[in-house]
């Protein structure tokens, strides 16, 4: 079975949205689930899937989009597509030739 979060080249598309969860889990959404990149159990994680899916937690609150920083603290590379899915994103903005 293919993974819904990737095209058919086996690449996420530029739309995909990186979020945090509970401070604890850095990842990507897709669909109703949401794809580890990294999970902290020193920051609270119940768990210590990477990669894997965990469920979209059912309060929007626990949720928000990730930053650059994140990715620092998270010690995970940041996606060549992190920030073009949004206009305006200082990411996209900064970067030579566009």
């Amino acid at each position: 079975m293919a993974n819904p979060a990737r095209n058919h080249d086996g690449k996420r598309p530029s739309s995909t949205r990186y979020v945090v969860l509970h401070e604890h889990t850095l990842g990507y959404m897709s669909g109703s689930m949401v794809g580890v990149l990294r999970s902290s159990v020193l920051r609270g994680a119940p768990y210590t899937l990477e990669p894997g899916v965990v469920p979209l937690p059912r309060d929007p609150a626990d949720m928000r989009d990730a930053t650059l920083k994140d990715f620092e603290d998270f010690r995970v590379t940041v996606p060549p597509d992190f920030g073009y899915a949004e206009a305006g994103c200082a990411l996209h903005e900064n970067q030579p030739g566009t």
